[in-house]
C-alpha cells in the first residue's frame, strides 16, 4: 500500500469515527430528552430547574458517548 493510500484510508477512518461519534451523541441525547419530556409532562418544573436538568443531561450524554465509543464493539466497526 502506498503512502498516499494509507493517508486516504486514515482520513476516511477519522471521518467515519467523527460521524459515528456524532450519531451516538445525538441518539443518546434524544433518548435522554425524550425521557425528561415524559417526566416533565407528569411534573411541572420551574424553568430554572429545567435549565439545570438540561445542563446535567449534556454532561451525562458526553460521558455516555465517551464510554460507548471506547467499547471494543465500536472499535471493531471503525478501525483506527
Amino acid at each position: 500500500m502506498s503512502r498516499k493510500e494509507e493517508q486516504r484510508n486514515l482520513r476516511f477512518n477519522q471521518i467515519a469515527y467523527f460521524l459515528m461519534t456524532f450519531a451516538v451523541y445525538i441518539a443518546i441525547y434524544m433518548a435522554l430528552v425524550f425521557a425528561f419530556g415524559i417526566i416533565h409532562s407528569i411534573f411541572d418544573f420551574h424553568p430554572y430547574v429545567k435549565l439545570v436538568v438540561y445542563i446535567i443531561l449534556f454532561e451525562v450524554d458526553r460521558r455516555l458517548t465517551a464510554y460507548v465509543m471506547r467499547l471494543p464493539f465500536v472499535k471493531s466497526i471503525i478501525r483506527l
